[in-house]
């Protein structure tokens, strides 16, 4: 009988905690719009459309409201800069961008960007201060943090899918793969899971 009256306690601990996964994950589900994927073959042979937003998502917020692209470019020389800057434009080209930059550095022939923030950092200050800085400096729920970019940013970046991913896994920090200067594949993280 005390078997069974644990083995009851321990499913409803388990339906309450899904119950309020569920409740968290229906009030996030809006914030960007839902993805299907479309199989092994759509997008052949590039595969930039493996998958699909679903066209119609009327409730969900603009993605300017919910995400700042924060920039180290202490050590990124000026064009990379302006290509890395340009290519968020091109794709986010209302998101607010934060970079910091060294005290005194004048940027004259970067691209018009509207919602840029310059923020001057000494080029003594620690990567992790410069990181603290930059987010600090947000005013959006999610900070894309963009680190070792190198001037890359193509339709393979999806802040979207970032959203979608914290969200769907309650996950403080999400990342993904890019493609380096070469056009490789890289990780940038390992997926792990902490358990008791």
């Amino acid at each position: 009988m005390v078997e069974l009256q644990s083995a009851i306690k321990l499913f409803a601990g388990l339906a309450s905690v899904y119950a309020a996964e569920k409740t968290q994950s229906a009030s996030t589900a809006e914030e960007v719009c839902p993805e299907e994927w479309k199989g092994m073959k759509y997008g052949y042979p590039y595969y930039f459309t493996g998958y699909a937003l679903e066209p119609t998502c009327p409730n969900v917020k603009s993605l300017s409201s919910l995400v700042t692209i924060a920039l180290n470019a202490l050590k990124l020389v000026s064009s990379k800069l302006y290509d890395l800057l340009s290519g968020v434009r091109k794709f986010y080209h209302d998101v607010a961008v934060i970079v910091a930059t060294p005290v005194g550095t004048q940027f004259s022939h970067l691209p018009a960007v509207q919602n840029l923030t310059v923020l001057p950092v000494n080029e003594s200050d620690t990567e992790g201060k410069v990181w603290k800085s930059l987010v600090e400096a947000t005013k959006t729920k999610y900070v894309f943090v963009g680190r070792q970019l190198y001037g890359l940013f193509t339709n393979d970046t999806k802040l979207e899918r970032l959203i979608r991913a914290a969200n769907r896994m309650a996950a403080v920090v999400v990342g993904g793969s890019h493609r380096n200067e070469t056009g490789h594949w890289s990780l940038g993280c390992y997926q792990t899971a902490m358990r008791n």
